[in-house]
């Protein structure tokens, strides 16, 4: 006796649910996988006589605590592929950048072709687990700098940071923990990004493998 078209029709979007549930599990174990094999792959291979021991992300100097905490904001965020554009340790940036990619602790990270919204949502994440990123480039900002697309990272903390580089944060005209957008050469602007969050050091985050945190 065959079966009612109704039951056919059941019995197919169910093979489709499942198939879809199936899918999206393996997505999900492959991005925790993945985001594992970069936090393990990544190594300090040199030191710096001043700013500390790093490694490299494409071309780019970075040091690892740094890199760890971009690694799992992208991966709590969605962000997808991580562009870093530009490290730390780059002489040549000094008067683009006001010195602060002299030292280590700071990446620009590219956002051309992101939604302001995916933009932001890379940035809370990144305030959780350490790091402010400004949002520069962006026609929706209340800077109109002309800079191309990209998120400029610096961690909380900053050891291992030029001193103009930490000012971005905690410079009381200018600086993210007073509300400001981290330039100094124009100490008006007003942060550009997500609601801000209390400042928190990677190392006390609770998004750190090191604490005990699982990637889901």
């Amino acid at each position: 006796m065959s079966k009612p078209l109704w039951a056919i029709d059941d019995a197919r979007i169910a093979a489709a649910a499942e198939a879809a549930r199936v899918a999206k599990a393996a997505a999900n174990l492959k991005r925790r996988r993945d985001l594992a094999a970069s936090l393990t792959s990544f190594t300090e291979s040199a030191k710096h006589g001043t700013y500390g021991t790093y490694g490299w992300a494409g071309g780019s100097r970075v040091n690892k605590s740094l890199y760890d905490a971009l690694r799992v904001a992208a991966f709590l965020s969605g962000w997808g592929n991580l562009v870093i554009t530009q490290g730390g340790l780059n002489g040549t940036a000094v008067r683009a950048s006001a010195n602060t990619h002299v030292g280590l602790d700071v990446a620009d990270v590219m956002s051309r072709g992101r939604s302001l919204a995916d933009i932001k949502r890379f940035v809370h994440y990144a305030m959780l687990c350490g790091v402010i990123g400004f949002i520069r480039g962006s026609a929706d900002d209340n800077i109109a700098d002309g800079m191309v697309p990209h998120i400029h990272f610096v961690r909380v903390g900053a050891p291992q940071a030029h001193p103009d580089a930490r000012a971005q944060i905690y410079n009381k005209v200018y600086g993210y923990a007073y509300g400001g957008a981290g330039l100094a050469g124009l100490p008006s602007a007003n942060w550009f990004g997500p609601d801000r969050e209390p400042l928190v050091l990677w190392a006390d985050s609770k998004y750190n493998p090191k604490n005990g945190w699982l990637p889901a």
